[in-house]
Order: structure tokens, then sequence, then C-alpha cells
């Protein structure tokens, strides 16, 4: 939940941070200002009952921070929040040790719903420090610890737990006033974990039980807030210049889910030895990716034949690169995925291949493509979706698009692909012209092994065989190479043979 996020960021000690020493000295009334300026700018609000200033203390009472969403609302009741003014210029805000925060959604979904969290923070502090202009926090947090207390769907009550908990928790934020705000954001935490449980309303005694655990998160980001409302679609706010650049990565992840009482009981654990993350939002466009290495998977339950079944992947790692903005002229995109180092366990083998017919090396598959097209409209802005949806309009336009790579490895076989497409755009419907290459080894070994298996039959290999030579010629030993050509005129041709 994007803006909640931003509420907490701005209202809670737990998410207020800072990155350079003290430049000039701050004053409480200025930190206090200065949350209640920037969440207005954010369409947040945070209030207090009261505020008393004694001995250099400005102390807050019945402190609530609020946002409103379309289909409901975020409100964090705060409690007594404390902003002590430092001898060396700087502020130290203490907040209660605990606070309830209720999170509201009517009308999003048929069903409206209601949660009650409570957040424990004991031994809270953040330390404010800069100018009126520029303020930086410095926070730290031993243990925070977030329990749901209640869950309300159309106002009656719903069995669910729900537990989170984080350890070592410390980071700086910094903010620049101006019309172009810089922002810059650094967290570590040593651990979270989390719980989940809930019972099937449907089906009177069946649980669902998930776990989550990641160690040694480290995050950081910078970037620009235009002045203008945060509440804007986000491609208003890049067209005002807003930019944002971040990454995480983390240690050792585990997850857990399982089911009971279902008549089909699981469970499914998981692992990830360590990840990464990043994005860099601005011109106009996003590009997101991320990696994780040493996975593993194993499952088990009623209907699986074996103690457990699994699989692990020595990496996983992706990338897309789009624009989020309207354009006259054409703008790159691309997307990148690969798998490497794919295996099953030796009881799925078991299932098929007993005696070892087949290659056990690892699978891999790579996909990576990229193109030019642009929007007609902005995506991000949910009014702009919606009249696109009711007219059936297109969004945009596809003018170009290259497979710079296909290679796909499984069972002693590659495929490799390459290919280039251009997009006539002046008919009702997108017309390509270009050509697509594959090439295809190890096809005729592993349909040998099949029928010597008795998984293919005979003569259902001879038509597979017969169809690969319709669409590809012999390039080498066991190898078959396909050029496909898409022209003009909308005939489609492979290996010079026309198809379509």
């Amino acid at each position: 939940m994007t803006h909640p996020r931003r509420l907490l960021a701005l209202a809670l000690p737990a998410a207020l941070t800072a990155v350079q020493p003290a430049l000039a000295d701050v004053t409480a009334a200025e930190v206090w200002d200065r949350w209640k300026a920037t969440a207005a700018q954010s369409n947040q609000t945070i209030t207090a009952g009261s505020e008393t200033m004694a001995d250099g203390v400005l102390t807050l009472t019945d402190v609530t921070a609020s946002i409103d969403f379309p289909e409901g609302a975020l409100v964090a009741e705060l409690g007594e929040v404390k902003l002590e003014e430092l001898e060396n210029g700087s502020v130290r805000i203490v907040s209660a040790p605990s606070y309830p925060m209720r999170i509201i959604s009517s009308g999003a979904t048929d069903e409206d719903f209601e949660m009650t969290l409570i957040v424990s923070q004991p031994g809270n502090s953040v330390i404010a420090s800069g100018d009126a202009d520029a303020t930086s926090y410095a926070y730290s947090l031993p243990v925070v610890d977030v329990t749901l207390t209640e869950f309300l769907v159309d106002a009656e009550p719903f069995e669910m737990e729900v537990a989170f908990g984080a350890q070592g928790v410390g980071g700086t934020f910094s903010a620049a006033e101006g019309p172009q705000a810089l922002l810059t954001n650094a967290l570590t935490i040593d651990g979270l974990a989390m719980r989940l449980e809930v019972e099937d309303p449907q089906t009177p005694g069946s649980i669902i039980n998930m776990t989550f655990s990641l160690d040694d998160l480290v995050t950081d980001s910078t970037g620009t807030m235009s002045s203008m409302s945060a509440a804007q679609p986000l491609g208003a706010l890049l067209a005002q210049g807003m930019t944002s650049r971040g990454g995480m990565r983390h240690g050792q992840m585990l997850f857990s889910m399982s089911a009971t009482g279902t008549g089909d009981d699981f469970t499914l654990n998981g692992s990830v030895a360590s990840g990464t993350l990043e994005a860099d939002l601005g011109d106009g466009g996003l590009t997101y990716g991320g990696s994780n290495r040493d996975i593993a998977l194993a499952l088990s339950g009623a209907s699986i034949p074996f103690p457990s079944v699994g699989f692990t992947i020595a990496e996983s790692s992706g990338e897309i690169s789009m624009p989020l903005t309207p354009s006259d002229e054409a703008a790159q995109f691309g997307l990148t995925s690969r798998i490497s180092g794919l295996e099953m366990d030796e009881q799925l083998w078991a299932l098929f291949d007993p005696t070892g017919v087949l290659p056990r090396d690892p699978a891999s598959l790579l996909i990576d493509i990229s193109g030019l097209g642009n929007w007609f409209v902005d995506i991000t802005d949910p009014a702009q979706a919606q009249a696109l949806e009711n007219s059936g309009a297109m969004p945009g336009q596809l003018e170009g698009i290259a497979l710079n790579a296909l290679r796909l490895s499984l069972l002693g076989t590659e495929l490799n692909g390459t290919g280039d497409f251009a997009f006539d755009n002046s008919g009702d419907v997108p017309a390509p012209e270009g050509t697509i290459t594959l090439t295809l080894e190890g096809s005729n070994a592993l349909i040998d092994k099949l029928i010597g298996m008795g998984l293919v039959p005979e003569d259902q290999a001879m038509g597979a065989r017969m169809m690969l030579g319709l669409f590809a010629r012999p390039t080498g030993e066991d190898e078959l190479t396909s050029t496909i050509q898409f022209n003009p005129d909308g005939s489609v041709l492979a290996n010079g043979q026309r198809i379509r």
C-alpha cells in the first residue's frame, strides 16, 4: 500500500530518517511544522490535541495521522509525542511505545472491511537535525511488532491472526524544501518475520498458515518530489520532474504455506539464499529488476505419492523497462528474464524415468526482448484508464520489437532464437514485417530416447519429425534451423515456403 507507507514515513518515528550531520540548528516547533506541511503536500493529515512547550520540550498529545482514499482510509492514533531540543541544535523525538492503527476499506470490493492493528516500538528514538528548510532524521528502533487485533468484514468479525515483527531497525532520511524537493533514504533491518493464520469461512475447520522471514535487509534511495500534490497520478508527477532511484538487498529468506482440514492438505516450503532489487523512476519511464540466488522449493501433501518433491534454481533474474507517460515519439522498452540451474528432485525423475535415460543436466531459460512504442494516454491515471476501457480504443502503439536472444536448454536439447520486426500501424490491426530465426539442437536424440522409454509411440514420433521437417532444415548434426519471414502483404514464409 503505497499511500500508507508514505503516511507512516511522515508521521511515525518508526519511519523518520536522516543522512547528513546537522549544518544548522532546528527547533522542535520547526520539526512539527515541517511534518504538517509535508503531510498536507501529500494529501495526508497529522494533528495534535494539544501542544505544550516547556524547558525545551514540545509535548504533543493525542497525535493522529491519517490519509483518506477514494474507497477507504488509514488512521494511526500515535498518542503522545515528545520533541526535545538538544544542546547541539538537534531535536530528539520519542513516541509512545505502542499505538493503534486502523485500515478501513469501503466500496473497493464486494465486501467492506476494517482492521485494527497494534504497533509496538519500545525504545524508539529519532534525532532531527539540519534546519527548517533541509531537515534530516536518524532513527533507531530495537524492536517493532505489529499485531492484528480485530478484522471485520461487512461489520462481522472474521477469524484471522496476523503478526509482523522486525529487529534492529535503523536508518536515515533527509528532505530539502524547494520546487523539486530532494529526498534521500537509507534503511537496515537485522531481521523481520511475518505469520498469518486464517480459517476458510466456507469450509469450517480448514486452516491456512503462512510464515515468512528475511535477514539482513538493506535499502537506499534518492529522488526528487515536485511541490505539487503527491496525490496526483504518477504520470503527472513524472511530467513535473519527479525522480526516484533505489535498491535493496537481503540475506536468507524463508517462507512456508500450509493448508489443513481441506481434504487435500499440503505444505509448501521455500528458501532463497540472497536477493537484490533495483528501481529507477524518471524521465517518463520505469526500469525495474532484481535477482535471487539458490532458490529451493519443496511440496508435500495428501495427493503427492512421496514424502515431498522439490525444485532448486541456482539463479533467477529479470528486468523490465518501459515508458509510463504518453508521447508523440516512440520510446524504448525492454524485458529480460533468466532462469539458470533449474533441477528437479530425483523422486520426480523416478516417476517417468527411473533408469536415468534422459539427461539430468540443469535446465535454463533466457528471454531478451526490446522494442519501440508509445502510449496515447497516461496509464497511471485511473480516470484515463477507465475512459479508455469504456471506449475500447487502443492505449498506444507498437512500432518495432526485437528478440535479442531466446535460449532454452532442457533434456539435452537447446533452442536458440533471434528476430526483428517493424509494425505498420496504418490499418485497424498492426501488421508485422520481419524475420525470426530459430535453431534447435538435440531434438532427434531426445525423440529416440522417448521412443525407447515407451513414452512416445513410433508413429507419433514420426509425425513430429515430419512436422519439424516442414518448418526447419538440417544445418548440422542433429541441428535444425528455421527462418520465419513476415511480409507486408500478410504472408508468412518458413525457409522460403509459404505457410500463410
